[in-house]
């Protein structure tokens, strides 16, 4: 197996996937506004079956919050963002359906993806927002699989395949290539953000940075106005005019948060 790489959305981003793959560029729709990192594409096996679409260029999104679901997921394989960011890997079927499932790159972290409403939250990037996703059923003629084979079962059996182990490594190959705007901001100051304001105080964070980290926070069950991680920093809301606040226990910096 031979891999290549491939850059697109003004080589904002790249991916590796096998030589006999292919990119089949498809229309963008109306949302991905940040028409600088906008691409969209099919990967295409080398028997011309769909195996992911790729999104990138919607707006920035800096308040996911808990979604529970009404009957838990089944998350079949999983890779967290080895950066602790927005870009973690799931193979999961929603809602306890044994009759399909999702391989895709998601904002939401394997622990919190089995409790979490359908569909996941796509990929977060500085900058931005993604999709990067490919779903497979029971009607699916998946090479190496048993055809007898059903549900959770056929999935499982999925993922031992060679395509199915490629394609995973593809997605996990996604990243971005330039800094955007934030990233290359000077830490410390203000900066502004899709829904907040942020003044970085001593956080030692670019802009970026802070969204990110708040984002991640918002994500964790919410308790007397604030949430938290352990090892990694908790944060108390804004309210209406009132300020809001992060500490960050890895550097004891604090940055606060106001709702524009």
């Amino acid at each position: 197996m031979t891999w290549a790489k491939h850059k697109f959305a003004n080589e904002n981003f790249q991916i590796e996937l096998p030589t006999n793959w292919k990119i089949e560029k498809l229309k963008s729709d109306q949302y991905q506004s940040e028409q600088d990192m906008a691409a969209s594409f099919n990967i295409v096996s080398e028997n011309g079956r769909d195996l992911a679409e790729v999104r990138t260029g919607y707006p920035e999104v800096f308040d996911i919050t808990v979604r529970p679901t009404t009957e838990e997921n089944t998350l079949i394989d999983s890779t967290p963002d080895p950066d602790g960011k927005m870009v973690n890997y799931a193979f999961i079927s929603y809602n306890g359906s044994p009759n399909e499932a999702w391989m895709m790159l998601t904002a939401i972290d394997p622990e919190t993806a089995p409790m979490w409403e359908a569909p996941l939250d796509g990929p977060v990037y500085p900058g931005g927002t993604g999709v990067f996703q490919g779903k497979v059923d029971n009607k699916a003629v998946l090479p190496g699989v048993d055809s007898a084979l059903k549900g959770t079962e056929r999935f499982e059996a999925y993922t031992k395949t060679t395509e199915y182990k490629n394609l995973k490594k593809t997605m996990l190959s996604f990243k971005q290539l330039k800094a955007t705007p934030g990233e290359q901001e000077v830490t410390g100051g203000n900066c502004v953000g899709a829904q907040y304001t942020y003044d970085l105080g001593n956080s030692g964070m670019s802009c970026d940075e802070a969204k990110v980290f708040f984002s991640k926070i918002l994500k964790q069950p919410i308790s007397t106005g604030g949430a938290e991680i352990m090892g990694v920093g908790a944060c108390m809301l804004p309210f209406d005019a009132e300020p809001g606040y992060c500490n960050i226990d890895a550097s004891g910096g604090k940055f606060t948060v106001t709702k524009k």
